[in-house]
């Protein structure tokens, strides 16, 4: 609601998959906003940047 997405697109980006596995299925669904794509690599970059580190803290 605070970032005016619809409920598709919010399931969207919220689903953990790869970009391109969501850019396909958006297209099937008729949902038509690169918005899901940007977020998507963004999420899967924060991901292998704070991950590893997380780990590496949790485990030494």
């Amino acid at each position: 609601k605070v970032c005016n997405f619809t409920r598709k697109e919010a399931l969207l980006i919220a689903t953990p998959a790869g970009a391109s596995d969501m850019a396909l299925i958006s297209a099937d669904i008729g949902v038509e906003n690169t918005d899901v794509i940007i977020l998507q690599v963004i999420r899967a970059v924060l991901v292998m940047t704070f991950f590893p580190l997380l780990i590496g803290r949790i485990t030494v």
